[in-house]
C-alpha cells in the first residue's frame, strides 16, 4: 500500500466503496426479487387456486341444491331454469377445473387434483347431466333416484376433496410465507454484514491512505503550501522542517529543491555578470564589423557597376563583330558571284575566239572560191575570144563573173581583216578578263580570310562577353552575400543589444531572490 500512488489509492478506495454498494445493492435486489417471486407464487399458485377450488365447490353446491329443489318442487318454469343453470355451471366448473389443472402442481397436490377431476367427471356425467335430462323429460322418479344414489355421494366426495385441496393450499401458502420470511431475514443479515464489512474496509483504506499521505508529505499540507509560497516569492533562506531520518517525503524534497535553487540562483547571478561583459564586447565588435562590412559592400557595388559597363562595351563590340562578320559574308558572296561572272565571260570570250577562227576559215574558203571563179572567168573570156562573135555573149557573162569574183575576194579580204581585228580584241579582252578573274579570286581569298578573322573576333567577343557576364554575376553574388552579411551583422548587433538588455533584466530578476 505504501508503494502505491495517490491516484491508485483513491482508485482503490473508490473501487471498495463501489464494491460495497454493488454488494449491498445486489443482495437487496436478490431479496426483493425473492420476495416478489414468493408473493407472485402465493398469489398465482395459491390464492388463485384457492379461489378456483372455492368457486368450483360453490357451483357444485348450487347445482346440487337447485336440482334437489326442482325434483322436490317441480314446475315447468323452474325445471327449465334449473336445467339451463345446471348446464351453465357444468361448463363453468369444467373451465375452472381445466385452468386449475394448468397451474404448476407439486407432487402432493397433483394426485388430489386428479382425483378431484375424476370425481367431478363422474358427478357430471352420472349425476348432473342425466338428472337435467330427466327433469327436462319430467321423469321425476328417475331423477330422484339419481339424486339420492349418484349426486349426493359424488358431491360429498368432491366437496371433501375440494376441502382437502383448500387446506393444502392454505398450508402451502403458510409454508411459502415462512420461506419468504426466512429469505428476508437472511437478506437483512447479509445486507447488514455487507454494510458493516464495507464501512470497516473503507475506514481502514481511508485511515491507511491518510497515514501514508502524511508520511509521504512529511508534514501538514498547509506548512508545505506556506513554504512553497515563500520560495515562489524569492525567499530561498526559509527553513524547511523535516523529521529526523526522513529522506522520502515531500518536505525533504522541498528542502533539497530550496538548496538547489539557492545554488542555481547564485550561479545564475555570477553567470549574468559574465554574460553582461561578454555581451558588451560582442556589441562593440559587431559595430566595428558592421562598419567594415558596409565599406566592403560599397566597394563591391562600385566594382559591380564598372563590370557592368565593361560588359556593356564588350557586348557592343561583339555586336559590331557580328555585323562585320555578316558584311564579310555578304562581300564573300558578292566576290563569288563576280568570280562566277568572270568565269562566264572568259568562257564566252573563248567561244567568240573560236567562232572568229571559224569565220577566218570561211573567208579563206570564200577567197579561194573567188580566185577559182576568177580563173574560170578568165578561161571563159579566152575561150569566148577564140570563138569570136559567137562567144561574145559568153564573154560578157564571163566578165560579169570576174567582176563578181573580184568583189567577193575583196569582201572576203575585208571580212578576214575584221576577223583578225576581232580576234585581237577578243584575245586582249580574254587576257583582261583572266586577270580580272585572278584578281577576283585573290579578292575572294582575302574576303574569306577577313570573314574567318571576323568570325574568330566575334567568337572571342562572345566568349569574352560570357566570361565578363560570369564575372559580373560573381561580383553581383558577392555583393548580395556582402549585403546579407551586413544584414546578419546588423542582426547580430541587434541580438547582442537584446542579449545585453535581457542580461540586465535577468540580473534584476535574480536580485529578487534572497540567497
Amino acid at each position: 500500500m505504501s508503494k502505491l500512488t495517490v491516484k491508485a489509492r483513491l482508485a482503490i478506495v473508490t473501487g471498495a466503496v463501489a464494491a460495497v454498494l454493488v454488494a449491498v445493492g445486489g443482495v437487496g435486489l436478490f431479496g426483493v426479487q425473492q420476495g416478489n417471486a414468493a408473493l407472485r407464487h402465493v398469489f398465482e399458485g395459491r390464492a388463485q387456486a384457492l379461489q378456483t377450488i372455492s368457486t368450483i365447490d360453490e357451483f357444485i353446491t348450487q347445482s346440487q341444491f337447485s336440482i334437489s329443489d326442482a325434483v322436490l318442487d317441480p314446475s315447468a318454469q323452474k325445471t327449465q331454469t334449473v336445467v339451463a343453470a345446471t348446464q351453465q355451471r357444468i361448463n363453468s366448473v369444467d373451465a375452472l377445473l381445466a385452468r386449475y389443472l394448468r397451474y404448476p402442481l407439486d407432487a402432493t397436490e397433483a394426485p388430489l387434483a386428479k382425483r378431484l377431476a375424476a370425481d367431478w367427471a363422474a358427478l357430471r356425467d352420472k349425476g348432473f347431466r342425466p338428472t337435467a335430462k330427466l327433469l327436462a323429460a319430467n321423469n321425476l322418479s328417475e331423477a330422484q333416484w339419481i339424486v339420492t344414489q349418484q349426486i349426493e355421494p359424488s358431491a360429498r366426495r368432491v366437496k371433501a376433496e375440494s376441502t382437502e385441496l383448500r387446506a393444502f393450499q392454505l398450508t402451502a401458502a403458510q409454508r411459502e410465507y415462512d420461506d419468504a420470511q426466512r429469505v428476508s431475514r437472511i437478506v437483512q443479515w447479509t445486507v447488514g454484514a455487507c454494510v458493516v464489512a464495507g464501512v470497516a474496509l473503507v475506514g481502514w483504506l481511508c485511515l491507511s491512505m491518510a497515514r501514508t499521505l502524511i508520511r509521504q508529505l512529511g508534514g501538514e499540507p498547509a506548512v508545505a503550501a506556506s513554504i512553497a509560497r515563500r520560495v515562489s516569492q524569492g525567499d530561498l533562506l526559509t527553513d524547511v522542517p523535516v523529521a529526523p531520518g526522513d529522506t522520502q517525503s515531500l518536505m525533504h524534497a522541498m528542502r533539497l529543491m530550496r538548496s538547489q535553487l539557492a545554488s542555481m540562483v547564485g550561479d545564475i547571478k555570477r553567470s549574468t555578470d559574465t554574460i553582461g561583459i561578454a555581451a558588451a564586447d560582442i556589441t562593440e565588435g559587431n559595430h566595428a564589423l558592421s562598419a567594415r562590412t558596409e565599406e566592403h559592400a560599397a566597394s563591391l557595388q562600385q566594382t559591380s557597376a564598372n563590370m557592368e559597363q565593361i560588359a556593356t562595351t564588350v557586348r557592343a563590340n561583339a555586336d559590331h563583330a557580328n555585323r562585320a562578320r555578316e558584311l564579310a559574308r555578304e562581300a564573300s558572296a558578292r566576290a563569288k558571284d563576280g568570280e562566277r561572272a568572270v568565269a562566264d565571260a572568259i568562257a564566252r570570250m573563248t567561244d567568240l575566239s573560236a567562232r572568229s577562227s571559224q569565220i577566218g576559215q570561211i573567208t579563206d574558203v570564200i577567197e579561194s572560191i573567188a580566185f577559182q571563179t576568177n580563173l574560170l572567168a578568165l578561161n571563159a573570156a579566152v575561150e569566148a575570144a577564140r570563138a569570136g562573135s559567137l562567144g561574145r555573149g559568153f564573154a560578157v557573162v564571163a566578165e560579169e563573173v570576174r567582176a563578181l569574183a573580184r568583189r567577193s575576194a575583196g569582201a572576203a579580204k575585208e571580212i578576214s581583216q575584221l576577223t583578225r581585228e576581232v580576234n585581237e580584241q577578243v584575245e586582249s579582252s580574254g587576257s583582261t578578263v583572266k586577270r580580272a578573274g585572278t584578281t577576283l579570286a585573290d579578292l575572294l581569298d582575302s574576303v574569306d580570310g577577313v570573314s574567318n578573322l571576323v568570325e574568330a573576333i566575334a567568337t572571342a567577343s562572345r566568349e569574352q562577353s560570357g566570361g565578363i557576364d560570369e564575372v559580373n554575376d560573381a561580383v553581383s553574388q558577392m555583393d548580395r552575400l556582402m549585403q546579407k552579411n551586413a544584414a546578419l551583422v546588423n542582426e547580430a548587433a541587434s541580438a547582442a543589444l537584446s542579449l545585453d538588455a535581457q542580461t540586465r533584466e535577468l540580473r534584476l530578476t535574480v536580485q529578487a531572490f534572497q540567497v
